[in-house]
């Protein structure tokens, strides 16, 4: 008898993949036994876990989230360790997250397992400019072969199906929240509130935010997350006491953040095509919590919020702009309730998890046909 049993490989510790841990509750609850073999690359966080009926085994091996060289040298040694964690556990499925942890579901595929896919990013262009073109290259075409051999693709936005010509079948899974996730409903601060909550680099606009935040009154900015600029925001807050930098924080904490503010910026510099085709958690996590999404055009989830008139969109870069978009929704607080309406509306109709949940979970049980 096929066991319902899944190993999922993340090359992050699940603190806070919100997409994992998502699609890992649904399965658990279905009757599937699910264990996440993750890596913790700065020790800060138990090496055994269990949340809401799957289990978290994490390995503590030193390495680096922005330095390439260092991660190359150190990942074989998390592949040799999740390989050995899914041949001693004999699951039906490897499902890998993300391009990193394919060479695991490489080994457990020789060994008879199906094997799922699940690119959140388009890692070829994830990291364009910080290694050589030619080494790109040779990634893109790495991960045609990766969708090749994966008996099921996992993407989060229809615009990279193309991407992936050589894949046999993909299946669309947004990275839409669960309306349970939803908190409790939350009034808006009495100052007005942009908050940002994500990567700090400056592929995220960050500078610019902070730019058109210090050209207009009454505006308070607060960001969580890390990055490159975590230390220039730091230096940032200590010069304008408007200007609030959180660091690292839970994902419960930023949708009560979200529901408090009266914007969300969401940027993506389009100078690659995973920025461009990006599947932003920021802009379904704003609609579920009725606030306004400030982004920019140039990238496809703009065409949700000009669709469902959710948000407000400028050009990437263009600080003038951006300040006129802040200064829009400060001056007519209705507009900020009647986006943020037509978010929720949208986010309840047409984006929350539950809406897919079943026909996800229906597709990754076929996987265990013929086994």
């Amino acid at each position: 008898m096929t066991h319902k049993r899944t190993a999922m490989v993340l090359s992050k510790p699940l603190k806070p993949d919100v997409r994992v841990a998502k699609e890992a509750r649904s399965l658990s609850r279905s009757g599937f036994e699910v264990q996440v073999f993750c890596w913790d690359r700065l020790a800060l966080y138990s090496k055994f876990e269990h949340d809401n009926g799957f289990e978290i085994r994490r390995v503590h091996i030193p390495s680096s989230y922005q330095n390439f060289a260092k991660f190359i040298i150190t990942a074989p040694l998390f592949w040799g360790w999740a390989v050995a964690q899914v041949i001693a556990n004999n699951p039906s499925i490897v499902h890998c997250h993300d391009f990193d942890t394919m060479p695991v579901g490489l080994v457990a595929k020789f060994f008879g397992k199906r094997l799922v896919y699940d690119a959140h990013e388009y890692y070829p262009e994830m990291v364009r400019g910080t290694i050589p073109e030619a080494i790109r290259r040779l990634l893109a075409k790495i991960d045609l072969l990766f969708a090749q051999a994966a008996d099921l693709v996992i993407l989060p936005t229809r615009e990279r199906r193309h991407l992936y010509p050589s894949a046999d079948e993909v299946f669309l899974v947004l990275n839409s929240p669960s309306a349970a996730d939803s908190p409790l409903c939350e009034v808006r601060n009495s100052e007005f509130t942009l908050f940002y909550a994500g990567g700090l680099s400056k592929e995220n606009g960050i500078e610019t935010i902070v730019s058109a935040v210090q050209q207009i009154r009454g505006v308070r900015l607060v960001l969580a997350g890390e990055g490159p600029l975590s230390d220039w925001l730091r230096e940032v807050e200590r010069r304008d006491s408007r200007i609030t930098y959180l660091g690292s924080i839970g994902h419960r904490q930023v949708l009560e953040w979200i529901a408090r503010s009266h914007a969300v910026p969401a940027l993506y510099e389009p100078v690659n095509l995973n920025s461009r085709y990006t599947a932003s958690n920021k802009i379904y996590e704003a609609m579920m919590m009725a606030t306004p999404v400030i982004t920019n055009e140039e990238n496809t989830q703009s065409r949700i919020v000009c669709i469902h008139r959710c948000g407000l969109t400028v050009r990437y870069g263009d600080t003038d702009a951006l300040v006129c978009a802040i200064q829009t929704l400060l001056t007519k607080t209705q507009l900020v309730e009647e986006l943020g309406t037509n978010g929720r509306a949208a986010f309840m109709s047409y984006y929350n998890w539950e809406l897919g949940e079943a026909g996800f979970v229906e597709r990754y049980g076929r996987l265990l046909k013929d086994l």
